[in-house]
């Protein structure tokens, strides 16, 4: 069984590492952090994140990175994104958390759902039906989520009253074996069992917490859910907990198909754009406005 999986949507490319902290040896252990660490040293704002520390022991690295699914995005060939996927066992269930992300090179494609759905394939295909975790005040990324899982709590469609069985369980573990773990500062975290809201200091930890200014989702009903529910001014997440299972899975792949198409299409499309212009320059430069 392969602990690396590496999947490729036009220029694109996406490394699954499956607990590498079980599987990689020291050096490639070592480079794995090294790339991870380039990627967010060479964002616009990098991340200050526990999970980020430069140097620890190898000892450290290992324990770090023994659960956890790791995801380096490559665009034109170099390192460009990341996503890392911690994974937690609450008794006989699962939990993957769907993790701290950076993107500092994208031309365009939505290299965070890729990364997102190959994440998910893979853990699926590991552990079987699990539960997956979500921390984010962007009101887009809380769209998403709560669309590529089943029984999302909360959302602006969920009913809101209280939980779902075992979610406060799966919500505190998060809080306390991942968030209070390597966020900085775990003293000052305050989590809401009643909203599943967490309080801290994102914007020391590198977080766009202006509503104003994070990505928006395209619903009008998560954008009042979103502002209704979180108070932007005192940092606050919302933390989701939604179910991965067979028929979440078939919808992920489902959508990665009909995406690929699409690139392929807008291959083919600058494909015959060159290939007009290196026939007929002159004529294709008065002409071009008019391809829609």
């Amino acid at each position: 069984m392969t602990h690396v999986v590496i999947s490729k949507f036009s220029k694109d490319h996406f490394y699954h590492y499956f607990n590498p902290g079980k599987h990689l040896n020291d050096a490639e252990l070592g480079d794995l952090h090294k790339a991870i660490l380039g990627i967010n040293d060479q964002a616009k704002s990098p991340l200050e994140h526990k999970l980020l520390d430069q140097a620890p022991e190898m000892v450290e690295l290992r324990e770090r990175y023994s659960s956890m699914i790791v995801c380096i995005i490559k665009v034109d060939g170099v390192d460009s994104g990341f996503l890392l996927s911690p994974i937690l066992q609450l008794g006989t269930r699962w939990i993957v958390h769907a993790g701290l992300v950076m993107i500092n090179h994208n031309k365009g494609s939505n290299l965070l759902a890729l990364a997102g759905t190959g994440t998910a394939k893979l853990a699926y295909e590991r552990l079987g039906a699990y539960y997956s975790t979500n921390i984010s005040s962007t009101p887009s990324i809380i769209e998403n989520f709560t669309m590529m899982t089943a029984d999302c709590w909360p959302g602006p469609q969920a009913n809101l009253i209280r939980p779902p069985q075992h979610y406060r369980e799966i919500a505190n573990a998060l809080v306390n074996r991942y968030v209070k773990k390597y966020f900085p500062n775990p003293e000052s975290i305050l989590f809401d069992e009643k909203r599943f809201v967490l309080r801290s200091e994102s914007r020391n930890m590198g977080f766009n917490t202006d509503f104003r200014q994070v990505s928006k989702s395209s619903s009008f009903l998560y954008l009042n859910f979103c502002f209704c529910w979180l108070d932007y001014h005192k940092e606050e997440d919302l933390l989701q907990v939604g179910i991965i299972d067979s028929k979440v899975i078939k919808k992920m792949m489902l959508w990665r198909f009909l995406y690929a198409l699409k690139l392929s299409k807008n291959s083919l499309v600058e494909r015959f754009k060159n290939i007009a212009a290196s026939i007929a320059p002159a004529a294709y430069g008065k002409n071009q406005g008019s391809m829609k």
